[in-house]
């Protein structure tokens, strides 16, 4: 781990904030605290963080807001959600949104420590394993500007859909399961729906295939999960 890893978090619960600000402090991270959506944001104008932990409840903007944007800036911080307990349907729009892990209130501080820790070791050596642009058929996916391109059309890609196309082009021609994709990409081992999977995999031939009807790239192992045939 880098010294003083920038660690953005974004929590209103007064009590439970000073907690985990003090935890964080003490593991050596440097801190910023924001209480709501907007100074979450505003800290974001300011730095990119190396995680950041995000409650999805908040004041004057939620934290799917707040994802939302990061993601449409094509922000690269890494993104832990703090959801509440049995609430399916934020984990799974929270995944759809570009998040990379959750924990469920009301929950342990050394899982969450743990999760933090695995986030900003993952991350650290993503820059030098990426490969700049790739050429699948005739579109060319350019990681730079984040978009897939043919000719003189291009279309914008979300950084979840960078992160399934950087793994599965390591794998090319291997058929890459579900949980595989859940694993390595979405980086969580209980992650609520393989449903997820194939609601991104639907985009993502959308930009990628010449018929996203009858894919030649992007294709489907049934029982299993998909394969990349450049």
């Amino acid at each position: 781990m880098k010294e003083r890893v920038e660690l953005l978090l974004v929590e209103d619960e007064p009590a439970l904030a000073t907690g985990l600000v003090y935890a964080f402090e003490r593991e050596g991270y440097s801190v910023t605290h924001a209480t709501d959506g907007q100074l979450a944001m505003q800290a974001c104008d300011r730095k990119v963080f190396d995680v950041i932990v995000l409650d999805v409840m908040l004041p004057k903007a939620s934290g799917f807001e707040v994802l939302k944007r990061l993601r449409a800036a094509k922000r690269p911080d890494p993104v832990i959600l703090l959801t509440a307990k049995g609430q399916e349907a934020d984990k799974l729009q929270g995944f759809d949104l570009g998040a990379d892990d959750y924990v469920t209130k009301p929950f342990s501080l050394a899982e969450l420590l743990a999760r933090v820790k695995l986030r900003v070791r993952r991350e650290a050596p993503r820059a030098t394993e990426r490969v700049a642009t790739l050429r699948i058929g005739s579109r060319t996916v350019d990681f730079s500007k984040m978009v897939i391109s043919c000719g003189p059309e291009s279309e914008e890609i979300t950084v979840k859909e960078a992160d399934i196309l950087r793994y599965m082009h390591r794998r090319s021609g291997e058929a890459v399961s579900r949980r595989d994709l859940l694993l390595n990409v979405w980086k969580h081992d209980n992650a609520p729906s393989t449903r997820t999977v194939d609601q991104t995999m639907l985009r993502l031939r959308k930009k990628l295939e010449p018929d996203p009807a009858q894919p030649v790239h992007l294709l489907t192992v049934h029982g299993l999960g998909y394969r990349l045939e450049p």
